[in-house]
């Protein structure tokens, strides 16, 4: 199964990365002899709550707030939890590496880092507490997947990279300008770098930490979906096509993919999913390429409130190059077309009809072009997407 996403959040005074929750962290600071609304034990707290890592910090809710105020400026007296949401939020996005606050009122259980749904940033807190207003000075450590995309989007954040992670942006930047071509359409650059990624990598057979990275991708041509979907989102950057990441399930188990907007219109779209397990050097799959919100919901499962709706289908793959057969005699016209091209993959989406089985592709000894044999991708007995394969004689 094709898992996402190493979760990273930790709230010590030394950072520990991990991929699994619930994990039993410590929030400490140096509380002051005064009595405190707050539970500080021997300098220790333990938070209570439970850590939310559904969102990613651009889908966060009060990621919208700072987003909607481009004035903002970041506040050394923190009075309110939104207040202090909105603070890190803001320190998140701009990738600052430390800030300090005086935070009114400081009460544990409302200010509790542990609250807070970030996959991307790891946070260390140290401070005091007296007469009820604590000074708290915030860390944080980024991963190398979320500042390098960063950076793609904003190049007043390359400087924030270490030279080996310039290194990276730039073999990854030098990709980019050989796979996307003058005059192309924002559909064809989105095609260009799905088939770059398919064509090039290949789902990882042993994971490990690295198997998240875009680093291992890009050098070691393998990794799981966390990989795929940032390399993804960073080559969309290049290309200028607004792309986030969506996190959700596949078949019970956590996974990401992306979002891409077309027009003013969002689309999923799925890399690792289109890129077959296990690697045929020169095979695409495009069963999850601009899909709305409905066809996604068959195999996909997330937090629809979080996310911007997918309703358009103009940039469907399928729809876009009218391969969209309604009946066998539309499947049988397409196919004996490419046939007589001498098309090794044949692409296209049955809708309305099933296919009962592979006898149904006898009419195929009517091509110009002999074939030996076939394959058949997809589901035989529903509809959807399929790739029929043929071998030449």
């Amino acid at each position: 199964m094709k898992k996402f996403f190493s979760i990273i959040l930790i709230i010590t005074l030394a950072t520990i990365i991990t991929k699994n929750f619930p994990l039993d962290l410590s929030f400490a600071y140096v509380p002051a002899s005064s009595t405190q609304k707050s539970k500080i034990i021997n300098g220790k707290y333990v938070p209570k709550q439970s850590l939310n890592s559904s969102k990613t910090p651009e889908n966060s809710n009060f990621a919208k707030i700072s987003e909607k105020n481009s004035n903002y400026i970041l506040p050394s007296v923190i009075t309110s939890d939104s207040q202090w949401r909105e603070a890190i939020n803001y320190c998140i996005e701009n990738l600052i590496d430390k800030v300090s606050f005086k935070i009114e009122n400081f009460n544990e259980d409302i200010y509790n880092i542990k609250t807070l749904s970030f996959v991307n940033t790891s946070i260390q807190a140290q401070g005091s507490v007296q007469n009820e207003t604590a000074s708290i000075t915030y860390t944080f450590d980024y991963k190398e997947n979320y500042i390098l995309n960063k950076a793609a989007k904003d190049s007043k954040y390359i400087s924030k990279l270490t030279p080996d992670q310039l290194t990276l942006f730039n073999q990854i930047k030098s990709i980019s300008g050989n796979i996307i071509k003058s005059g192309m359409t924002d559909f064809e650059k989105e095609k260009a770098i799905h088939d770059y990624i398919v064509l090039n990598s290949s789902y990882s057979k042993n994971i490990t930490s690295d198997s998240y990275t875009i680093r291992n991708l890009i050098t070691n041509k393998t990794g799981v979906c966390e990989a795929y979907a940032y390399t993804f989102q960073m080559l969309c950057s290049f290309a200028g096509i607004e792309c986030e990441i969506i996190t959700g399930v596949l078949t019970g188990e956590d996974h990401g993919w992306n979002l891409v907007k077309l027009d003013g219109q969002y689309y999923h779209i799925d890399v690792t999913s289109d890129d077959p397990v296990p690697d045929k050097e020169g095979r695409i799959l495009y069963n999850y390429f601009n899909l709305t919100d409905e066809e996604m919901s068959k195999s996909h499962k997330w937090n629809t409130t979080d996310f911007p709706k997918c309703e358009a289908s103009k940039y469907n793959y399928y729809i876009y190059n009218n391969l969209v057969v309604e009946t066998p005699k539309q499947m049988q016209s397409l196919i004996l077309n490419e046939l007589n091209k001498g098309t090794k993959e044949i692409h296209f989406y049955v809708k309305n009809f099933i296919i009962k089985g592979t006898d149904e592709f006898d009419f195929c000894g009517k091509s110009k072009r002999p074939i030996s044999s076939f394959n058949i991708m997809g589901n035989i007995g529903s509809d959807g997407a399929f790739m029929f394969s043929p071998t030449y004689r």
